[in-house]
């Protein structure tokens, strides 16, 4: 015990050194979270609040379907205007989907 206490460096503590640890891992979280969310405005500050080029516009017509026809109309719903490998094989929209985006976008048009 008394090999370890003479190790240290005098004035320190590990007292002070782990409050040094937790504020350098919450700044750093911080910057991570900062940097993230800032890469995700670029596009706004630089062209605007638009759909781009590379934003979903399939996830934005389903979720304009959905608010305009209910629910019912689109369990039932072929997209014809999304781009298929085998355009002639019969191949629903189901495929395609990740429901939980267009859900959590019309939660709250409905509420």
């Amino acid at each position: 015990m008394a090999a370890l206490e003479r190790s240290q460096p005098p004035g320190t503590s590990s007292a002070m050194r782990n409050a040094f640890g937790t504020v350098l891992s919450a700044l750093i979280l911080v910057l991570i979270g900062v940097l993230a969310f800032s890469i995700r405005l670029f596009s706004v500050i630089k062209y605007e609040s638009v759909i781009h080029e590379f934003d979903p516009y399939f996830n934005y017509r389903v979720t304009q379907f959905l608010s305009n026809n209910g629910i019912y109309e689109f369990w039932n719903w072929f997209d014809d205007r999304t781009w298929d490998c085998l355009p002639w094989v019969n191949i629903d929209c189901w495929n395609h989907l990740v429901l939980g985006a267009m859900t959590t976008k019309l939660l709250p048009f409905l509420l």
